[in-house]
């Protein structure tokens, strides 16, 4: 047996001395038996004061709509419903001992019965407590019972409570739409206050459900019980304000423990620290509250919809047991016995207000409905209206499948007996006479789970003056209420959101955070984290936005003044080479080796031209061109050098111990050679490509605000062994060309270039020390662009002026062929030869007679094309 059957026998047990209560009856052919609280409860089973007009308005509902009922030809033809009705004094033991009454006449033959022998069902009970126990004896007798304002999520449940249901939304709707009114007002932070029993655990159980499906938190949950002191309610008041950023306390109570709530609340001054978020449980009049109607003013109460035109006048009859007391009370005046009595329709009208009377009705015509089907199923017959069943239907199951137009629309039970609801949102609010009255501020559907809330109806009783930012940002979009732009609207949050750049680092729970701020470059998601964005972006708005690319335009400043000095290197290179064409046979142009010296000026063309195009838009084309010139800048020019020297060495070397002309100096030769170590820099570089694929790459460069990003060929890690190989073998090259102008500095100065081609080469191993130096360590593509063109235009210029500056010069300015040295410098050099005007192939007799010197001069003369005689003038 389950604790709720043994707490069932033993309220039995305890209700069985107390004695028949007083009942509002009219007779009928069967009848409905009902359950209000009329009175409160005093204690020890015993019954208080009056309630109020609007707990005798509900009492009466039930009345008029079985007359209702009974003056309707179509519903129940030949039969009459009757009722009884007793008062439960607020207090579920008191409620059992009522329902007793009802089950009598089920009772054993040998037991006199009273008269409710043709009892068919019961309206009520009010309070959900009082519902679940006397549900579980009803059901004992299989006795249907309908509640208008039990709303407890517990009754839902079939298998323990098979004969209840309800005209009242159940508390797990009235838990949704609470949880809609927080996200409409924004209220993410919320304290939780519930009352003991059945109502209050069930929706405090069912809020909690609601909300865990929310970013909504709970503060603090805390209990009263009807039993509690003094003390320990103003304890629960204190706790609550240990929670200040908690400014919303949901009171899931029934209007006991409200007033005592709302009266510790007054005792310590807290009137307008809270926002009282209230259930159905209280807020239904404003006489229920006992003079603490100040400490709730500005609650947002929730109450099942009202309808329109649902009660009327109802004559109380003078059956009425309690009629004498409201009379006392000053509820009713005498004359309101008279059906035609004023002051009977103003007393009514007055109390229209409550919103449960629908609900009484629609109980009562549900009834009837399932008895009219039940009837015609049986023939007619009135006597199958008391049978336990007919043909197997019973009247539990007809009215599961009841279907009917009630007082506020349709209504139908589901398989749990309950129907979809409709709340009205309610503000407590004073009047300009001193009053208090619910003003209805808002819907909410179950339907559709739709909330509307007016808000310039709403009167906030709110002492602190909540602060607003004024731009707020809002992770989400969610998250900023609908509401935000009227300032009076009191904010319940623990944690305000955090500034896009901040993420939230929770403290607490999901709602209490501190904001902490990214570092660069994140941005924060969802604003909970921080994530990096890539090296190619930047936070813009907390957005990571793709950095705009930037590469060395011939348009910017260093791009200008290096095109620039490239253009006039390539005009002064092509007029070079076009004074050594036109002047081919000039014999200082054939000394010069013309073949070599055309390569060398390819070479220098060819460095200009790479500067310009290092100065384009890395593509893959320009890319692809700046890989293959890159080893080809140097090599161009000092491979044709290194040969020439090599040969120049190799004639006086070899000259003055054999007169076997040297191997491999002739033109056709020396071009082969040079092309060959050409080819085999472009050999390495292709080997690299295979090894690489060109590709464009946007490189990140600097940090914090100094941020951004540049178009690359490659990167320097990606193509490390290219520019490594290039280097070592452009680096063997020159050094090979110093160590051969070093070897020829005592050569005969009219065979000397060792003067220029030393400074040459020295000039590039210093350049080529400070290019690997400078390029490996700087770490922008632009900057090591710059390097490179830097570096390719100073190494052309002095190659430019020191080989063929002096032969230009010699060309057009020397006054007589016979003063230049047309196999040394270009340059005449008194001590290359006798003075002036002696001609500078012109041997004395001494030297005529070595003959060491005679086959160097054979030698030199052939290599050089010179003529054998003298040049005259």
């Amino acid at each position: 047996m389950s604790q709720s059957w043994y707490l069932v026998l033993l309220l039995m047990s305890c209700t069985m001395v107390l004695g028949t209560y007083v009942c509002y009856y009219k007779e009928g052919t069967v009848i409905l038996g009902g359950l209000f609280p009329i009175h409160g409860y005093k204690g020890y089973d015993q019954c208080g004061s009056l309630l109020g007009p609007s707990r005798v308005q509900r009492l009466l509902a039930m009345a008029q709509a079985v007359d209702d009922v009974n003056n309707n030809p179509g519903i129940l033809p030949g039969v009459t419903l009757g009722y009884a009705i007793f008062d439960t004094c607020s207090r579920e033991s008191i409620a059992l001992n009522q329902s007793l009454n009802f089950i009598h006449h089920r009772c054993d033959r040998k037991i006199s019965c009273q008269k409710y022998s043709n009892l068919v069902g019961v309206v009520g009970a009010s309070f959900s407590t009082s519902s679940i126990l006397v549900s579980h004896l009803l059901a004992l007798q299989q006795i249907p019972m309908i509640s208008y304002i039990s709303t407890s999520h517990q009754l839902s449940d079939k298998t323990q409570y098979p004969f209840f249901l309800r005209t009242a939304t159940p508390d797990n709707l009235q838990a949704a739409a609470i949880v809609d009114l927080l996200q409409y007002f924004n209220w993410t932070y919320v304290s939780l206050v519930y009352s003991d029993g059945g109502y209050g655990f069930e929706g405090m159980r069912a809020l909690q459900e609601e909300i865990e499906q929310t970013d909504i938190c709970i503060a603090t949950i805390q209990q009263v019980c009807r039993s509690s002191t003094d003390s320990h309610v103003e304890g629960v008041i204190r706790k609550l304000q240990s929670y200040p950023e908690a400014r919303v306390v949901i009171m899931f109570t029934t209007i006991f423990e409200t007033n005592m709530l709302l009266s510790a609340s007054l005792r310590l001054n807290t009137t307008g620290q809270f926002v009282w978020v209230g259930s159905d449980g209280w807020g239904t009049t404003t006489e229920e509250m006992s003079g603490n109607e100040m400490a709730a003013l500005g609650a947002i109460t929730f109450q099942p919809a009202r309808c329109a035109g649902s009660f009327a006048a109802f004559n109380a009859g003078k059956n009425n047991p309690w009629l004498g007391e409201m009379i006392a009370a000053g509820m009713i005046e005498k004359t309101t016995c008279n059906l035609s009595s004023d002051a009977c329709n103003a007393f009514m009208a007055a109390e229209r207000d409550d919103p449960i009377v629908h609900y009484v009705r629609d109980a009562v015509f549900a009834y009837a409905h399932a008895l009219d089907s039940l009837m015609k199923a049986c023939g007619q017959k009135v006597e199958c209206l008391l049978a336990s069943s007919c043909k197997g239907v019973t009247l539990r199951d007809t009215l599961l499948n009841t279907t009917f137009d009630g007082s506020c629309g349709r209504v139908k039970f589901d398989a749990n007996g309950d129907v979809m609801g409709r709340y009205d949102v309610r503000n407590l609010q004073r009047r300009a006479d001193g009053g208090f009255e619910h003003v209805i501020i808002g819907k909410w559907d179950s339907s559709d789970r739709s909330i509307s809330v007016d808000l310039d109806k709403i009167v906030w009783n709110w002492t602190q003056a909540p602060t607003y930012p004024q731009q707020q940002e809002y992770p989400y979009q969610h998250q900023k209420p609908k509401p935000y732009d009227n300032p009076e609207v009191p904010r319940s949050v623990c944690s305000e959101p955090c500034p896009a750049h901040r993420q939230r680092v929770q403290r607490l729970n999901p709602c209490c955070w501190d904001c902490v701020p990214c570092p660069d470059n994140h941005v924060v998601v969802n604003g909970t984290c921080c994530v990096q964005c890539s090296l190619l972006e930047t936070v813009e708005a907390n957005e990571c936005v793709t950095i705009p690319a930037v590469w060395l335009t011939h348009s910017s400043f260093t791009g200008m003044i290096l095109t620039a000095i490239s253009l006039g290197g390539v005009i002064c290179t092509l007029a070079a080479f076009f004074i050594f064409f036109t002047h081919h046979e000039h014999p200082l142009v054939k000394a010069s080796n013309k073949h070599l010296s055309r390569l060398i000026l390819l070479g220098l063309f060819e460095g200009y031209t790479h500067v310009i195009v290092i100065c384009m838009k890395p593509t893959y084309v320009t890319c692809l061109i700046n890989r293959l010139m890159f080893g080809a800048d140097f090599t161009l020019i000092y491979a044709p050098l290194l040969t020439k020297l090599n040969q120049v060495y190799r004639i006086f070397s070899g000259a003055s111990t054999s007169v076997v002309k040297p191997r491999f100096i002739g033109s056709h030769a020396q071009v082969f050679i040079s092309v060959l170590l050409v080819l085999i820099q472009l050999l390495l570089t292709s080997i690299n490509l295979i090894l690489t694929p060109t590709k464009v790459m946007s490189v990140p460069t600097g940090s914090g605000d100094e941020r951004g990003v540049q178009l690359a060929c490659l990167t320097r890690d990606n193509n490390l062994h290219e520019v490594v190989a290039s280097i070592l073998y452009n680096l063997v090259i020159i050094l090979l060309c110093a160590y051969y102008a070093f070897k020829t500095r005592s050569l005969p100065a009219c065979y000397n270039e060792s003067r220029f081609i030393s400074f040459q080469v020295y000039t590039t191993v210093v350049l080529w020390v400070a290019f690997i130096a400078i390029y490996f360590s700087v770490s922008t593509p632009i900057n090591r662009t710059i390097c490179h063109a830097g570096v390719l235009m100073v190494n052309d210029t002095s190659a430019l002026i020191c080989f063929f500056g002096p032969k230009i010069y010699a060309v057009y300015k020397g006054k007589s062929a016979s003063r230049v040295g047309v196999t040394g410098s270009g340059v005449y050099n008194g001590r290359c030869t006798t003075p002036y005007p002696r001609p500078p192939l012109s041997f004395s007799p001494a030297s005529s007679a070595d003959p060491s010197l005679k086959r160097v001069e054979t030698a030199a003369t052939d290599v050089f094309s010179l003529p054998s005689t003298r040049i005259s003038e």
